[in-house]
């Protein structure tokens, strides 16, 4: 039969747990990859042997394989609910419920090893506190001016003693700031992965960005395929990436580039000559 969720294609377990539309977006949500899943024609079945295996090489539960099964449960129980139940497909819904279940799995194992506030620091540390080997901070802005069909973007990467890496302004066919943000972010870590720079400190204005990236939940649907494409970027090239909202005067001179280009045609790209292929536009 066709799978009840999206009525796009036949029910098979790799579509239903992999392929479907909604199956995808929860996937997004809960900050699980599977685009290399999907692109490698991986099943189900061996996807959750590999993570097996690898969890019984670690002296400690593996994290992934923990996110990975109860997610795979929430998805077939939302499709039975609405086999059986009636239920509407919502994706929002199947999160809400993984987060519940995961949070009360921490809960238990925090009340057992009698440690709570020390497990959830430790679940969270991702998200709170940069690599402490990071190799460039990149600051970014969108730019909007009023009365105006265009809006632009700006990037500035810097090592760690200050010096400019490289620095990018273009101007964007898109109306909506966070989205210009988001394309932003995107841009800058686009050209630090073709450095070959895989430890980032992500600067943003904006704050609703950085509450995206923490907690994987988008204000808005459609910010949802850059949000995707900054996630997949992160993956292929194995970057570990913090993201953080700063006050508007520490970007300053990158909100004033972006402005620029809501106003101006822009297209510019410039490379410090210490690396060897090095060119500006």
């Amino acid at each position: 039969m066709n799978c009840i969720m999206c009525n796009t294609a036949i029910e098979t377990q790799e579509h239903l747990f992999l392929h479907c539309d909604l199956s995808r977006a929860v996937w997004f949500g809960a900050d699980i990859p599977i685009l290399h899943l999907t692109q490698a024609a991986v099943t189900v079945d061996s996807w959750v042997k590999d993570l097996l295996k690898q969890s019984n090489t670690l002296e400690n539960t593996n994290p992934i394989l923990q996110k990975t099964l109860t997610l795979l449960w929430c998805i077939w129980f939302h499709r039975n609910q609405i086999l059986f139940a009636g239920k509407q497909p919502n994706p929002m819904e199947i999160i809400l419920t993984f987060n519940s279940l995961l949070n009360r799995f921490l809960q238990n194992f925090a009340n057992n090893a009698g440690t709570n506030a020390e497990v959830r620091n430790t679940a969270q540390a991702p998200t709170l506190s940069p690599d402490p080997s990071w190799q460039a901070i990149i600051l970014t802005a969108g730019g909007k001016t009023h009365h105006r069909t265009r809006l632009g973007l700006a990037y500035m990467g810097k090592f760690r003693d200050g010096q400019v890496m490289f620095v990018g302004c273009k101007t964007i066919n898109v109306q909506d700031i966070n989205m210009a943000r988001l394309l932003a972010i995107r841009e800058a870590i686009i050209k630090a992965a073709e450095l070959g720079l895989q430890s980032l400190i992500i600067l943003t204005e904006g704050r609703d960005i950085e509450q995206m990236w923490a907690n994987n939940h988008i204000s808005r649907w459609k910010l949802t395929t850059v949000l995707q494409d900054i996630k997949n970027i992160q993956h292929h090239h194995q970057i570990r990436l913090t993201v953080k909202a700063t006050p508007l005067q520490v970007i300053k001179d990158i909100k004033a580039m972006a402005l620029t280009a809501s106003t101006t045609f822009t297209d510019v790209y410039y490379k410090h000559p210490m690396f060897s292929n090095s060119s500006s536009t």
